[in-house]
């Protein structure tokens, strides 16, 4: 796992909110709705 998907998750946990999320980590929504996923398989 990579920083960057903590970064994701962290910005997704405070906001509850996937457009404020992706403005907080400065990305699409997009890429940050594909990772959604990623950290519950990782873990």
């Amino acid at each position: 796992m990579e920083l960057r998907h903590i970064r994701y998750f962290l910005a997704l946990a405070e906001t509850l909110n996937f457009p404020r999320a992706t403005e907080k980590v400065h990305v699409m929504q997009e890429p940050l709705r594909q990772r959604q996923a990623g950290p519950n398989q990782v873990m």
